[in-house]
């Protein structure tokens, strides 16, 4: 029912027209396949069509499709794309908390070129309070504020977001002749330890 010629189609009126918008791969970015481009606005005859209600996403190809009803007369369809890249989260011992609206598939986020990008998280009930901590972004260590939050500012790559939450190790250490003390690690591979006293005399456990 429709007759594709360059960028116009021929359709009978009143007769439903499906579109579909695909995007390309990025090809300068710090890896192949790393960026693409997404369609970020659309207009039929100058009206605005909200993307988030009027078409259906496919999170597979990163293309969206759009229908309508062809009417008595032409229409004219206007697309624009936008460079876009993925925000990879990865996080143990806790979940992940995304802004409203953004486009995602369980833990990977679509992000535009230049924008910012905050995930919040909260680590499981059984980690306890004042969890031990491990966060990295792109392998480098970085630090979550007081809220479990971290900000990704000017996004021009793809971003591999890795948050570890684990709690506490504590254990009791008996030294002849003396009560028995608490000894609370405090990390995971550069370990702090508190220190047992004896007689008054320090003891580094």
């Amino acid at each position: 029912d429709e007759l594709l010629t360059g960028n116009s189609i021929f359709a009978l009126r009143n007769t439903s027209v499906s579109l579909k918008f695909v995007g390309k791969d990025l090809e300068k970015t710090r890896e192949a396949g790393n960026g693409f481009t997404i369609l970020t606005a659309l207009r039929n005859d100058a009206a605005d069509v909200a993307l988030k209600d009027s078409v259906t996403f496919n999170w597979d190809q990163k293309s969206y499709t759009y229908e309508f009803k062809a009417g008595t007369k032409s229409h004219k369809i206007d697309a624009m794309f936008s460079n876009a890249y993925l925000v990879n989260v990865d996080v143990t011992g806790g979940t992940a908390q995304f802004p409203e609206g953004t486009i995602r598939n369980e833990n990977s986020v679509i992000a535009l070129h230049g924008s910012t990008l905050k995930v919040s998280f909260k680590p499981d009930d059984s980690i306890g309070a004042q969890p031990i901590i491990k966060a990295t972004l792109n392998e480098k260590e970085i630090a979550l504020d007081k809220e479990y939050a971290y900000q990704i500012t000017g996004i021009e790559e793809t971003q591999a977001l890795k948050v570890t939450f684990s709690k506490h190790s504590v254990v009791k250490t008996i030294i002849m002749g003396v009560t028995a003390h608490t000894i609370t690690f405090t990390g995971e591979a550069n370990e702090t330890y508190q220190v047992a006293e004896t007689d008054g005399k320090t003891i580094e456990v």
